[in-house]
């Protein structure tokens, strides 16, 4: 969210929903003048009571929550693709590395511990959870999955080459990103994959 003048514009409010809600005793002309108001600001108003506002909201808000509680601790495999900043695609896009502040590091940073511990939590007891970046700035990869680690002891590491024990993956596929692989991590880049960069981390929940 932003906030003052500087993050005011003519169309803030175009083509924006407004839901108003006046109550039974509520001046009809009052009303009207406030929907306009919004209206000439390009929002879309809808009149409602509170009663049916409340309903609404209560399935277009709480209802995702509910799932979201229902579904802890029941997957099989989690697979996080963390927002980062993309440092991996340089070789394609080196104009993008001086757009870069250490401060969006940091905040990246913040951003995928916090959405790894949050997916930690829908994995059930023996199911996997997969890390990946885009990324090759170790703050973003290793710094964060070291957090992960120190704070989820119940989440064991996974060798990448037994992560790969798949038939969908051929026997030189595997050989070769187990070649990559440090134990659990993968990192991937145009010097020693010929790819764009890219980082790997898996686990599995013991408890």
């Amino acid at each position: 969210e932003q906030s003052g003048p500087d993050a005011g514009f003519s169309s803030l409010f175009l083509n924006r929903w407004c839901i108003l809600t006046p109550p039974d005793d509520a001046d009809a002309g009052a009303v009207q003048r406030l929907r306009a108001f919004w209206e000439a600001m390009g929002a879309i108003v809808e009149v409602m009571t509170p009663q049916h506002h409340d309903l609404v909201l209560a399935i277009t808000s709480h209802l995702p929550h509910l799932i979201a509680y229902n579904i802890v601790g029941t997957a099989d495999v989690v697979f996080v693709d963390a927002p980062c900043t993309g440092s991996g695609t340089w070789r394609r896009r080196p104009e993008d590395a001086w757009r870069l502040k250490p401060e969006d590091v940091d905040r990246m940073h913040s951003l995928q511990t916090a959405i790894l511990a949050r997916a930690a939590k829908l994995v059930k007891p023996g199911g996997r959870l997969v890390y990946v970046t885009c990324s090759m700035l170790r703050v973003e990869n290793e710094a964060t999955v070291d957090a992960f680690e120190e704070d989820h002891p119940g989440f064991e590491p996974v060798a990448i080459i037994e992560a790969l024990s798949s038939d969908a993956i051929t026997d030189a596929g595997r050989a070769r990103f187990g070649a990559l692989a440090q134990g659990h991590r993968l990192r991937m880049s145009p010097a020693s994959s010929d790819t764009d960069g890219f980082f790997a981390a898996v686990y599995e929940r013991a408890r």
